[in-house]
């Protein structure tokens, strides 16, 4: 009677175990997916804002609305490198975000960089992940 007992205690606590740890892989995998769509709005409505190449464009009114109810670190944690080499400045991104007041945090990443506090007239440095620092203005890198 007693080894039944503990056979089920036994059998209760793994499914417990099994369903919280369910549920805490499902929630971040849904939120994964909460990120990717708003990536993919960002990428749509904010394209002149981030693209690579040429001079910084303000956002649109439409692009602001997406920021603010985005999830930016959640896109900056998701970006690939190709979309970094390919499709969007990442500096621009931090710098919509911030100007569409849904700044990502001091000291987060997004892509292969480390958002720096703004600078007065240097809105644009950034602290690439090896530690060496880069200067990302109208996207061509040049060391400092």
């Amino acid at each position: 009677m007693n080894i039944v007992m503990m056979n089920t205690k036994v059998i209760l606590q793994l499914m417990v175990f099994s369903l919280v740890f369910t549920m805490l892989v499902t929630r971040q995998a849904w939120g994964e997916e909460d990120c990717y769509q708003d990536k993919e709005e960002i990428k749509r409505k904010c394209k002149d804002a981030i693209s690579l190449g040429g001079d910084y464009v303000q956002p649109s009114a439409e692009c602001c609305a997406a920021v603010r109810k985005s999830n930016m670190a959640g896109i900056c944690r998701n970006l690939s490198a190709d979309e970094q080499l390919r499709v969007l400045s990442v500096s621009k991104l931090i710098r919509v975000s911030r100007q569409c007041n849904n700044p990502v945090a001091v000291g987060s990443k997004c892509g292969v960089w480390t958002v720096q506090p703004p600078y007065k007239d240097q809105p644009w440095v950034y602290v690439k992940s090896s530690g060496t620092r880069s200067r990302k203005n109208h996207e061509t890198d040049r060391g400092i």
